[in-house]
């Protein structure tokens, strides 16, 4: 009786040490098995080709291990040939977002760009949006979504 009651208390404590580690256990990938902290849903590739005027609906999805505080994008026009460093060249704001802390860290921003109609733009010009992701603890994370006018 002793040895039954012996074997069946080391069952349940190494249940229950099995199901305390498991669910305090934080999921590391996302569920589309994306891991990287800003990706591109629409357009789905950081190099795209548009015409002077020509608008697109940027849809971004921001992930991290940790709060997510603000979001900010930023654009720069300059040639094909230009080196671009985002640290160096200058860059115009579009917009800043701030976020409420979520509990899994996921947000998705849309936005719709217009590509400059005017006499600044030419036909060998790009513009880079630079996109910057803020999070708690000094995190931050940059993605350049290259578009060649045509």
């Amino acid at each position: 009786m002793k040895k039954t009651l012996l074997f069946f208390s080391l069952i349940i404590v190494g249940i229950s040490f099995l199901y305390v580690t498991n669910s305090c256990r934080k999921e590391l990938i996302p569920p589309d098995g994306v891991n990287e902290p800003i990706t591109f849903w629409n357009p789905d590739t950081n190099w795209i080709r548009l015409k002077e005027g020509d608008t697109i609906t940027t849809v971004v999805r921001l992930t991290t291990d940790r709060p997510i505080d603000s979001f900010s994008c930023k654009y720069n026009v300059s040639t094909k040939f230009h080196v671009f460093d985002p640290a160096l060249d200058p860059l115009e704001e579009l917009y800043t977002k701030r976020f409420y802390p979520d509990t899994n860290n996921l947000q998705v921003v849309s936005e719709v760009f217009q590509v400059p109609n005017d006499t600044t733009i030419n036909k060998t010009d790009v513009v880079r949006l630079v996109y910057t992701m803020f999070a708690r603890g000094n995190q931050q994370y940059q993605k350049t979504l290259r578009i060649d006018i045509k």
